[in-house]
């Protein structure tokens, strides 16, 4: 095989797609009306920065997490559900080993997830007793030059409005 077919073989083929006009979305298709559906499915909420929650697994230790980063939009399927949701890098604490690790949380996922009570806002206290062992965690860390944290303690939440409204819905139920 020369060089010349092999650069033929290597040429692209034209197509003509629609993309999401969400950047960072990736959807693609040659279906114009699937395009247009796609584009208006509602974008979910992003989850705040800082936002600190508890994971409540059966058969798992408890995690106290960190929404570490603003998100990224993405396109999810769901089930029963196509939507743009954001996913976030997120810091695990583990409680009894004490140690941080790193992972994704979706914010769709998440929100169903607290509504299923599968992670969950800390009580006032907990999160006071964290707020402090988080503010001298990454003063030593910093100190020796291990880790910058990308959220600040005083840039830690412990719940939002949408949070509560979901958590009053569980109770109703």
């Amino acid at each position: 095989m020369t060089e010349e077919t092999q650069q033929e073989r290597l040429e692209p083929i034209k197509a003509e797609i629609y993309k999401c006009p969400i950047e960072r979305c990736g959807f693609t298709t040659e279906d114009y009306d699937k395009a247009v559906e796609h584009a208006n499915e509602p974008v979910d909420k992003p989850l705040p920065k800082g936002l600190v929650y508890i994971t409540n697994f059966d058969g798992l230790p408890q995690d106290i997490c960190i929404v570490s980063d603003e998100g990224k939009i993405e396109q999810r399927s769901i089930p029963n559900v196509e939507t743009h949701t954001c996913t976030h890098l997120s810091m695990y604490f583990h409680n009894s080993l004490g140690y941080k690790i790193w992972g994704d949380v979706n914010s769709k996922i998440f929100k169903e997830w607290f509504g299923e009570g599968k992670v969950s806002s800390l009580s006032k206290e907990e999160f006071k007793d964290f707020k402090g062992k988080y503010t001298t965690c990454m003063a030593k860390m910093r100190e020796l030059l291990i880790y910058r944290p990308s959220v600040k303690p005083e840039e830690l939440i412990r719940t939002t409005p949408e949070l509560e409204a979901l958590l009053a819905q569980q109770v109703e139920q």
